[in-house]
């Protein structure tokens, strides 16, 4: 049943959910390949977008901070 569900992308967001949020889930969650949006347009969807600050100093954690390695960008790494 739940094989079935995942192939149908049969889900519900909830509705605490905003509007532009629901709108990028539904189109990562895509069961069609060609319609499903790639991490290029997951980036430029406005949702990402809403936050322009960026998080350099590293991730934040209860007992402290692990540094961001910079050699490494989303989609691709340095070598």
């Amino acid at each position: 049943m739940l094989y079935k569900k995942i192939i149908n992308g049969d889900y519900k967001v909830p509705n605490f959910v905003s509007p532009m949020a629901k709108d990028l889930i539904c189109n990562i969650l895509q069961v069609d390949p060609e319609k499903r949006f790639t991490i290029e347009k997951i980036l430029a969807h406005p949702w990402c977008n809403l936050v322009k600050e960026r998080l350099d100093q590293g991730v934040l954690f209860e007992d402290g901070t692990i540094d961001i390695d910079s050699e490494i960008e989303i989609g691709r790494a340095h070598v």
